[in-house]
């Protein structure tokens, strides 16, 4: 019985000295054979094969460790001080080492913690093997033998001061494993299924190979104390004594010698089969490989001609847009050369003649002076007029700008400019006039009438 019931748990069963079957059980349901391990007959050589119950082609693990003997008489096995189980899907070499020491054996192994690629659409990936960085270390220790019974610890060995985590115990005298599922569950691992294997498998070689029946494990066949003739009969590898074997009735013939070649044509088949499969899907990888390369170099191909047409496109339309432009600067100048522009001159001041006979019908409306604010100058003046024969008539051709007194106007002195035109006393520019005439001096008598200033 196991150590709890409701623990998963392995069992062993025997079904040929070639052929055992695993059985698992857990919350005390009844076993259910899972996993089906064969043994090798070739000699010298311990191999093993993990393949599944229900589909024999499934192939999980295999084992093949080769020994030494010593040129003594008998010989003696050299054990091996590590030996290799390869899994499969995916497929991963782990090493175990052994170590011995005072205390008792233990047999040392890694795993990592990333097993499983990530996933990819390509085929060159699978290829690329990532470094492996996160790495977990198990220990398969011997415990008991003397006192108790001895029995396989398979733990996870802590870091620094932490202690060991036991994930199963194997008992050697009933050939079953129970796996510690609450620590088994804690084991931060994505290949779970690939450590149970491990454990199972490992604590069978363990138990097999470092037992005390190596020469039976090892295939090493017997030799008899005497020296047989070369001429004799070989000696087989089959051991003499079985605890437990039924004699053979005389009238019934032995099943022995049947089922061994059976057996062998069996393994011989599954490992030719399995062969197959690997060759047949290596082939198929290396077609898909081809395949992928292919379509990349026309996927690269067509991008090549998709770019080369852009460049020539677009090369086409700025030699047009050059064209273009060449065109019309050519249009642009054509009409610039038959027709020339014309030369253009500042403008010349109008001459003082017709300056003053168009300005001479224009008249600047003057506002009306108040009667009462009549300048001193004017009075003068008029006094002057009277008493200035002819005065009166030359007074009105000479006083641009002035008017009688009876209509109210502002009289203003001319003053003559350089040009011939007239401003008024107080700075006001007036609009020109036709020069009048110059009066006939008149006749007095050979004296000359002084005008008053």
């Amino acid at each position: 019985m196991p150590l709890d019931e409701n623990f998963p748990t392995y069992y062993f069963h025997p079904l040929s000295p070639t052929e055992t079957a695993i059985k698992f059980t857990i919350s005390g349901s009844p076993p259910q054979q899972d996993y089906t391990l064969l043994r090798g007959d070739v000699a010298n050589t311990y191999s093993l094969s993990l393949h599944d119950a229900h589909f024999p082609t499934i192939l999980y693990a295999t084992l093949s460790s080769t020994v030494s003997l010593t040129p003594e008489s008998p010989p003696r096995i050299v054990l091996p001080k590590e030996f290799t189980i390869n899994l499969h899907s995916p497929d991963h070499s782990i090493t175990f080492t052994r170590h011995a020491s005072i205390l008792g054996d233990s047999w040392e192994f890694t795993l990592p913690c990333h097993c499983f690629p990530q996933p990819t659409n390509s085929a060159l990936d699978t290829v690329y093997a990532p470094p492996v960085l996160d790495i977990l270390k198990f220990r398969i220790k011997k415990e008991g033998g003397i006192i108790s019974r001895p029995q396989l610890c398979c733990v996870l060995a802590g870091e620094g001061n932490e202690p060991d985590t036991v994930l199963g115990m194997y008992s050697l005298g009933k050939n079953e494993m129970v796996v510690y599922e609450s620590n088994f569950r804690r084991v931060e691992l994505e290949d779970r299924k690939g450590l149970e294997i491990l454990m199972v498998l490992g604590c069978r070689v363990v138990s097999e190979v470092y037992g005390n029946d190596t020469m039976r494990v090892f295939n090493v066949p017997q030799q008899e104390g005497k020296r047989r003739p070369s001429a004799g009969r070989a000696t087989t590898g089959t051991p003499a004594p079985i605890v437990g074997q039924q004699p053979v009735p005389v009238n019934q013939a032995p099943m022995a010698p049947t089922s061994a070649p059976l057996q062998q044509q069996r393994r011989q088949l599954s490992f030719k089969e399995e062969e197959a499969r690997r060759k047949k899907a290596a082939e198929e990888e290396a077609k898909k490989i081809a395949a992928e390369q292919a379509a990349i170099r026309e996927m690269l191909r067509r991008e090549q001609e998709a770019e080369q047409q852009r460049i020539a496109a677009e090369t086409e339309r700025l030699r047009r847009e050059e064209a273009r432009r060449l065109e019309m600067q050519r249009r642009q100048s054509v009409p610039q050369a038959r027709h020339p522009q014309q030369q253009h001159y500042p403008p010349q001041p109008p001459r003082p003649g017709v300056f003053q006979q168009s300005q001479s019908h224009q008249r600047i409306p003057q506002m009306p002076a108040p009667p009462n604010q009549q300048p001193r100058r004017l009075q003068s003046q008029q006094v002057l007029r009277q008493s200035v024969p002819g005065a009166s008539s030359r007074g009105s051709q000479s006083a641009v700008g002035l008017t009688p007194q009876g209509q109210g106007q502002k009289k203003v002195d001319r003053r003559k400019s350089f040009l011939g035109l007239f401003s008024s006393g107080d700075g006001v520019k007036e609009e020109p006039s036709k020069k009048p005439q110059k009066p006939q001096k008149p006749q007095t008598n050979g004296k000359l009438v002084k005008r008053s200033k």
